[in-house]
Order: C-alpha cells, then sequence, then structure tokens
C-alpha cells in the first residue's frame, strides 16, 4: 500500500522509505494500520485508548507520545501535516494520498510489452525466469550460478537430514498429556516434595489467614489430607528423606531461622520432631544430596551476604559449604540435584541478569551456564540431561547438552507457581486459583488510642500506594503483564492516569507535588520524573550501588545513599543546577527531622546529628534495608518497618522524648511497604489476602 512517499506492507507490519525500511516501536506501526484502516474519518483519543490499549491502562500524554513518534517516523509537521492531521476533540486522521501497489513491480510483470534490460534485472535484484528475454551472452554464467546454487542446496539438505537423525537418536521426544487436579482448591501452598513410590505429597501452606504456614502430607491413594505441623513458625520448603521415613523442613524467619526433621514412621511425627539447624540469619531452598544422610540447601549467614550453597549431614550435622558466591549481587534461590547426583543445577540472579547454572560437583566446574529472558519459580531435572523450568508464561525441556529449550506446556496467567518431577514421568504442580490474591490497602491510625481503619479496595495489579498532598488523589504503582507503572488516580472521578510505565521494577521513593516531581527507582538506578512535561532526569548510572533516596525539607536538593570505593555516603544533588556533593559520610539512609538529620549506617543504626551538633547520637534502633521496608521522618518522630517473614513490625520513636513503642501484625496481613499520610497521623498498608491452590498433575508422554 502506497502511503505518500512511503510504502506500508500490511501483512508483515513494515513501512519503507524507497528501498529503506523504516524501525519502530509496535505501537507505533499498530496506531499507523489502524488511521489507516479508518482514513476516512477522524480517530479520537478516548477511541485509540479502548482499541490500542485495551490490555492495560495509560495516560493520554502516553498515547500522545505514541503519535508524536509516528509524525517522526513519516517526517510530518505538526502546523502544515502532510501525513498526519490533528484537530482538538476530534482527533486523528491519516490525509496522505494511498494508493494500492501490484504485487510485483510492473516492469517485471509485462514482459510481452518490453524487454527486461540487464538494468531492470539489476534493479529488481535477480534474474528473469524466461531466457528467451535475457541476452545470450548472460545464459552460460546463469547456468553455472544456477548450477552450484542447486549443488549448496542439496548439500545443505543432506547436512540438516543428517543433524536431524542424529538428533533424533540421541534426544527423546517428549510430550505432555492433559492437566488434571489431584486437590481441590484449598488453602494456600507454597512447596512441595513426592516420595518415592508417587504415593504421598508432603507441602507447605496454610489454611486460614491467621494461621503460620506448616507442613501437610496428602495420600494420593486415599485421598487424605493431614497436617504434620502445629508449632512451625514459618515453614517454608519440604523434602523427604530417609528413604521416605522423614520430611525435613525448613523455618524461614529472618535472622532465626532452623531446619527441622519430622520421623513419618510414627503417629504424631511432631512430638519426635528434632532440629538439625538453627539461629541462622536465613535459610532458603532445600533438596536430597547425594546419599540418604544429605541435604543441599541455600543459607544466607548475615543480611548484607549473599546466599550460598551448603551441605548437612544428617548422621554428624555437619555444615559444609558446596557452592561459594564470590560477588555480593548474586543471589541464587532455587538448585537441585541430577539424578545421577553429579551434577547441580540452581538458579541465579546477577546483575539484574536470570541464568541457570549446571555444576560439576566433583570438580566444581560450571557444565553450563544459560542465560533466562526472566524470573524463573521452578526447577526439575527430568534425567542427567534435561532440566524442566517453569516461568509466568511456559514450563519449558532444556536439553543441558545442545541448549535447546521447547515448551512442553503454557502457564496462563502464571497460575502455575511450583512444581516437582516424579521419576521423569510427571509433574506435580502447585496451580492456584486466581493470578494474584486478593488484596485490601487499609488506611489506620498511628495512635494507639484510636486504631480506627477504612477499607480502600483496589485491582490486583496494584502493589502499592502512596498519599498524595491533594488529598483527592492517591498514587499507585502497578505490575500488569510484568509491566511495572506509576499512576496517579482521582478519588472522586476514580481515573487512573499513568505517569511512567518500564519493564523494570519501579519503586516510588518520594513527591514533590509543589515542584510537580516525582523521585523513583528503577531496578538499582535512580531517577526524578517532571509531571508538567514527562522529562526523565537520571540521578544515577545503573552501575552505582545506591540505597534509598528523599527530597529535603526545603524542595531544593535530593538526599540518597552511595557507595563508593566499599564506603557508604549521603550525597546531595542540587535541582537547580544538577551538582552533586558529599554530605556525610558513613552512612547509608538520610531524613531530615525539624532540627537536624536522621542518619542510618550500614547495618541500618539509626543516629541522629543536629543542624548545630558535631556529633553524631546513637539512637539505640536499627531500620531494616529490605526492598520492601520502609522508613520516614515526620517532624520528630521517626517511623518504620521491619519484618521477618513471619509477621511485620512498625516502630514510632519520638527523637525529643525517646518514646518508643512497636506494633506486630502477620506479615501478609501487613505488609511492610507502608506509606505515612502527610500530617503523620495515619499510614496505608497493603494486606493480602489468601490465594487457594491445588495440587495438579501433569504426566509426560514419550514417543
Amino acid at each position: 500500500m502506497q502511503l505518500g512517499d512511503f510504502v506500508l506492507d500490511l501483512k508483515q507490519q513494515l513501512l519503507f522509505q524507497g528501498q529503506t525500511e523504516m524501525a519502530a516501536e509496535p505501537k507505533v506501526y499498530q496506531l499507523l494500520i489502524y488511521l489507516y484502516q479508518h482514513r476516512a474519518r477522524y480517530v479520537s483519543l478516548e477511541e485509540l485508548h479502548q482499541q490500542l490499549w485495551a490490555d492495560r491502562v495509560v495516560s493520554d500524554t502516553a498515547v500522545r507520545s505514541t503519535v508524536k513518534k509516528l509524525r517522526l517516523l513519516l517526517n510530518d509537521d505538526q502546523v502544515e501535516p502532510v501525513y498526519l492531521k490533528s484537530v482538538s476533540k476530534r482527533g486523528y486522521k491519516l490525509i496522505c494520498a494511498v494508493n494500492e501497489l501490484p504485487e510485483f513491480p510492473s516492469g517485471l510483470l509485462q514482459q510481452d510489452q518490453q524487454q527486461v534490460t540487464e538494468e531492470t534485472l539489476a534493479a529488481h535484484g535477480g534474474y528473469a525466469a524466461a531466457p528467451g528475454l535475457i541476452a545470450s551472452d548472460r545464459q552460460p554464467q546463469f547456468a553455472r550460478k544456477k548450477t552450484l546454487l542447486l549443488c549448496l542446496g542439496f548439500l545443505l539438505l543432506v547436512v540438516m537430514v543428517g543433524w536431524y537423525s542424529l538428533y533424533q537418536t540421541t534426544t527423546e521426544q517428549v510430550h505432555v498429556g492433559e492437566l488434571s487436579h489431584i486437590t481441590n482448591f484449598e488453602g494456600e501452598k507454597r512447596s512441595l516434595t513426592v516420595s518415592a513410590d508417587g504415593r504421598h505429597i508432603a507441602f507447605t501452606g496454610r489454611m486460614s489467614p491467621e494461621q503460620d504456614t506448616q507442613v501437610y502430607l496428602f495420600d494420593r491413594r486415599t485421598k487424605h489430607l493431614r497436617q504434620l505441623t502445629t508449632q512451625a513458625k514459618n515453614a517454608s520448603f519440604v523434602s523427604f528423606l530417609h528413604d521416605d521415613k522423614a520430611l525435613a523442613y525448613t523455618d524461614s524467619i529472618s535472622g532465626n531461622s532452623s531446619i527441622h526433621l519430622l520421623p513419618l514412621t510414627i503417629a504424631e511425627p511432631e512430638q519426635a520432631v528434632s532440629t538439625l539447624v538453627s539461629s541462622k540469619y536465613l535459610i532458603g531452598d532445600m533438596t536430597p544430596g547425594r546419599h540418604s544422610a544429605e541435604i543441599l540447601f541455600l543459607l544466607q549467614e548475615q543480611s548484607e551476604t549473599a546466599a550460598m550453597v551448603y551441605s548437612l549431614d544428617l548422621n554428624t550435622k555437619a555444615i559444609s559449604r558446596v557452592v561459594t558466591v564470590s560477588q555480593p549481587d548474586t543471589f541464587i534461590y532455587q538448585l537441585q540435584l541430577s539424578p545421577n547426583q553429579q551434577q547441580l543445577a540452581f538458579l541465579k540472579r546477577q546483575n539484574e541478569k536470570n541464568q541457570l547454572v549446571i555444576l560439576d560437583l566433583l570438580t566444581k566446574n560450571e557444565l553450563k551456564v544459560v542465560d533466562l529472558p526472566s524470573v524463573v519459580d521452578g526447577l526439575v531435572w527430568r534425567n542427567n540431561q534435561q532440566v524442566i523450568l517453569l516461568d509466568d508464561h511456559a514450563i519449558q525441556l532444556l536439553d543441558t547438552v545442545s541448549g535447546r529449550m521447547r515448551l512442553i506446556h503454557t502457564n496462563p496467567e502464571g497460575l502455575i507457581k511450583s512444581m516437582v518431577g516424579h521419576n521423569g514421568q510427571q509433574l506435580i504442580l502447585i496451580q492456584e486459583k486466581k493470578a494474584r490474591a486478593d488484596r485490601l490497602f487499609i488506611e489506620q491510625s498511628l495512635s494507639a488510642d484510636n486504631p480506627i481503619s477504612r477499607i480502600i479496595d483496589v485491582p490486583a495489579q496494584v502493589i502499592a500506594m502512596n498519599y498524595s498532598t491533594a488529598k483527592q488523589f492517591k498514587w499507585l504503582t502497578l505490575l500488569d503483564n510484568n509491566i511495572y507503572s506509576i499512576a496517579r488516580k482521582s478519588e472522586e472521578s476514580r481515573e487512573t492516569e499513568v505517569i511512567y510505565q518500564s519493564q523494570n521494577v519501579l519503586e516510588m521513593l518520594d513527591i514533590d507535588e509543589s515542584n510537580q516531581k516525582l523521585l523513583i527507582k528503577e531496578n538499582n538506578r535512580l531517577l526524578l520524573i517532571s509531571l508538567k512535561d514527562g522529562a526523565v532526569t537520571y540521578l544515577t548510572t545503573a552501575a552505582d550501588l545506591v540505597s534509598d533516596a528523599v527530597f529535603s525539607s526545603d524542595k531544593k536538593t535530593v538526599l540518597y545513599g552511595q557507595q563508593i570505593a566499599g564506603r557508604w555516603e549521603i550525597m546531595q544533588y542540587e535541582l537547580q543546577s544538577s551538582a552533586v556533593a558529599v554530605l556525610f559520610k558513613g552512612y547509608r539512609s538520610a531524613r531530615q527531622s525539624a532540627d537536624g538529620y536522621v542518619l542510618a549506617d550500614a547495618e541500618g543504626q539509626l543516629f541522629y546529628i543536629g543542624n548545630s551538633a558535631q556529633s553524631a547520637l546513637n539512637l539505640a534502633h536499627r531500620i531494616s534495608f529490605e526492598p520492601v521496608t520502609r522508613w520516614s521522618v515526620h517532624n520528630n518522630k521517626i517511623i518504620w518497618t521491619t519484618f521477618d517473614y513471619r509477621q511485620t513490625s512498625l516502630h514510632q520513636l519520638q527523637l525529643g522524648t525517646r518514646h518508643y513503642q512497636v506494633m506486630h501484625r502477620a506479615y501478609r496481613s501487613l505488609y511492610p511497604t507502608i506509606a505515612i499520610s502527610p500530617n503523620a497521623g495515619q499510614f496505608l498498608y497493603l494486606s493480602v489476602q489468601l490465594n487457594d491452590a491445588s495440587l495438579s498433575l501433569l504426566p509426560f508422554i514419550a514417543e
């Protein structure tokens, strides 16, 4: 299709100017095609919202930005347009001349009316099919090239057939059957393990929002579900041991994690429970080891150190390190031993990159490192060569030798959350009822004397909420289809305006509505967004190691922590001049009080420095630097949250009187990402409800 000086390929959604293919975002092409399809009329802004952005909520600014990109692509003038005309309150219209093009250039279609010259052939990139139209002195050269091409094609075909035959002889072709439910959607389930005979499935979970996570055992033959523990604090990972005569489970509590052994040979296993590991900072995933008396597990020794893989001998209770992490930003979060017990597969995240690592346990060499497009939720060996990976979109099978990845089952809406394999013949899955648990935001008074709450019902896409200085607005952080958004919602009209979107994790740090600026953290990078024109200013680079950030009291500077040469410093960024200077050395985070600064060092220890003081006063309290926690200072009151995965604690400390009070709630009932109202009288918090889950079966069918 000819659009002015451009050619639009509707099938491939490509745009050409002459012989040049124009590069643009998919949304720009979708906009152009939609305007072409409705070129007889004006298309309103509301219609574009409904038709092109039906899958998500975006602001008018985002739509107009896409229109602007289309104008730039077409090199069009907004004042005197040739291609795209806009009329206020009516919309946009494609006004250029539109002509249909034949499928082939006319010079080659009308061969009976004109001689095809060498110039014509060269212009169309090849030789004509009719030899009578080609000069006689070109025929031998054409024949030689044709013969050569045929030979090369035949050789390529032989190689491909040989490779395919070899691949077929070395790789089993695998398909899966229908997904079926083993249990109903009852209660929350987190991790699971299956016995060697496949009869019993153990999992961790809870049956009510008030209950701590416990260990359960399901008998597939009798359909009987049995609760094995009642005293676990936060049972997280579970594994069969000792030829299925016992279960090990982790109690994952920050600062006091442990591993316990439950014998399954007695009527009440919890009466004979024994502790294998105790008083560790945080214990993660675990898997049966290289012999019946070994467990491999993830252990984080301190809050600021990386989790590493350790081995536990059940007989001696001796612990030894198996995998060492040298980089502090490396995060190992799942592991499993191969069936031949010679290779360890584990998932890690480093420098915002997700990877699967296959490690030879004898030599400690990395046999394979595979870059993954997203965070993987499940890892299972099917055999000694194939690994199964689960993410929010699909279950895939990876051949660790060839590197070939193939889809074996889709994961619509990311409902499948965890999996375990059995004999390479089936997968046992945890499948949740909803893509995301129902969630409520609750507004509550900070005063213990008046804890009146109001419930704010929000869509499941809202993951955080912040106050606005204007009472008619709330600021939202959204997560939808792996896209993060910062948005402003009107309390009156209920309309939501998206300000900024990214595929990276977004965290709203502070708001200066008087100067119309937002302070945001995108992954590990600090940025300012202007609400006036949408301009983005980056304060730090992706390589910088930074903490949180806030506007100063006078809104003239930004205070943020940055690690330089291994030491934390508080930096001060001047908004007017963009100048950066060191304000305090040896501290990681800072807030201004009524007459000074409250500072936190690398361990979170709080200090106070008055405007006229020369030395820092230790406040004898410590905050958390976990990404989901928050802290703030309002006048002379410090408010902060901590958590241990079992409960959230809300702390308040009055600077003048040193009066301290703390409130505890269940971790999911009061998520630690709180927001404090401008007058420091109320706080907003997220309460996550129970998400019922079932146990499901996905069988393999070998051909």
